[in-house]
């Protein structure tokens, strides 16, 4: 059966991330279920709201500063987004900012950073209007891949070479998971070569 939670009407729902509380074991795997839960962030009202996993029941909220775009568990804390080019780390216990990394290519910050994926020690980021998603270096925020996006979409970009950024807000959501999922794969295939 698919669950289904609403938000409260005040509040936009963004980036969600399955983790430890507490993070036990090693960087990438989650521990046992007992400990795991799921966490959801708010665009501009500055609460991640904690949920059951199996059952969505609510498990409580954290508060942080900020605006929440994407979150991803890297297997000892949560990551988050802002749309800038700063990546925040997050305390699994008490989402306390831990941290912060600025991602670079070339020497230059890289902002518009939104949805994260955790693959094999490396980030993933796609960049808000575009059909880039970036390979992230989590020690150094260096960017050791860009990888064009464009051609996983199934049908045509509804908003042309331009980007993603014109489509709908769930069909938007939907291509950039599809696309990160799509490029990790693809990743995978390519080095179990």
């Amino acid at each position: 059966a698919v669950l289904r939670r609403d938000l409260a009407p005040t509040q936009f729902g963004e980036g969600l991330a399955l983790g430890n509380v507490g993070a036990l074991g090693h960087l990438g795997h989650l521990g046992p279920l007992s400990n795991v839960e799921l966490v959801q962030l708010t665009w501009r009202e500055g609460v991640a709201l904690r949920y059951d996993p199996e059952t969505l029941a609510p498990r409580g909220e954290f508060r942080y500063s900020g605006e929440g775009w994407g979150l991803v568990f890297d297997g000892a804390r949560y990551v988050r987004s802002d749309g800038t080019a700063v990546l925040r780390f997050h305390d699994s216990l008490s989402f306390a900012e831990t941290g912060r990394l600025e991602v670079t290519l070339d020497g230059r910050a890289v902002d518009q950073l939104n949805e994260l994926e955790w693959s094999e020690g490396s980030l993933y980021a796609n960049r808000w209007g575009s059909d880039e998603i970036l390979r992230i270096d989590p020690a150094s925020g260096r960017v050791t891949a860009v990888i064009d996006a464009s051609g996983t979409w199934s049908r045509p970009n509804p908003a042309g070479s331009g980007g993603i950024a014109a489509a709908g807000e769930r069909e938007l959501a939907d291509r950039i998971a599809y696309g990160i999922t799509c490029v990790l794969i693809r990743e995978r295939e390519r080095y179990a070569r």
